[in-house]
């Protein structure tokens, strides 16, 4: 869908180009100068405009990159999901690792946030030797969208309205342990799900018996296990 639409974009200025060139020529000349100088004042409060919320933007510490120990970065679907990497720096062995699956929005931030988790899927099926290829194209007419394949994996991140929660909801040995809201977009929430026997081994408590809702808090300098972010 990306590449067609980039096809199309650079169909539209072929088109566009000459057709605005052919009618500023047509226009009289005393005009020109007034377009011109309309032109640059709107181009002028537009660059001043996106200044001014650029201004906004820095006072907001989840839109600067973070240090080794935060390790946070300057991205909405990063903080989105914040939570649940906090929560499982508090109460997951990291000597252990683990392998995540998770979604396209959050796949990119994971390697730098958790490097402890190794990445099984993202939904990056762009890469020819990609185990997720077969799931990559389907007819947009099929009713059911093809699930990843989350079967080998040890925990997954994604959010609620994904099928690939339903699935694992209903999964025998896969647990929902916690959920976080999404800051982007409609109003959704993002699971955090585990495998038993994974989490007999990377586990430093007991499996959870309910389900945890985490909550955003200000950027910090690491977790915050005391404060919440330990098992319940």
């Amino acid at each position: 869908m990306f590449a067609l639409a980039v096809r199309a974009l650079i169909v539209w200025w072929l088109l566009i180009v000459p057709t605005v060139a052919v009618a500023l020529r047509a226009l009289p000349r005393p005009t020109l100068p007034v377009l011109r100088t309309t032109q640059r004042a709107v181009l002028a409060a537009i660059f001043t405009s996106v200044a001014l919320l650029g201004v906004e933007d820095l006072r907001d510490p989840w839109l600067r990159a973070g240090t080794l120990e935060s390790r946070a970065l300057p991205s909405m679907n990063a903080r989105a999901i914040e939570p649940i990497a906090n929560w499982l720096d508090c109460n997951v062995r990291r000597n252990v690792g683990g392998r995540l699956v998770t979604t396209f929005n959050y796949g990119g931030y994971v390697p730098w946030r958790l490097p402890y988790l190794s990445e099984s899927i993202d939904g990056r099926t762009i890469f020819p030797d990609s185990v997720a290829k077969p799931e990559t194209y389907f007819p947009p007419n099929q009713r059911v969208i093809p699930l990843p394949p989350w079967r080998t994996a040890d925990l997954a991140i994604a959010s609620l309205n994904f099928p690939q929660a339903a699935a694992l909801d209903t999964a025998r040995g896969w647990h929902r342990v916690a959920i976080t809201s999404e800051l982007q977009g409609k109003a959704s929430m993002i699971g955090l799900w585990v495998s038993d026997r994974w989490w007999r081994a990377a586990g430093r408590g007991p499996l959870p018996t309910r389900l945890i809702p985490l909550y955003h808090r200000p950027l910090g300098q690491g977790p915050e296990c005391a404060s919440g972010g330990s098992l319940q």
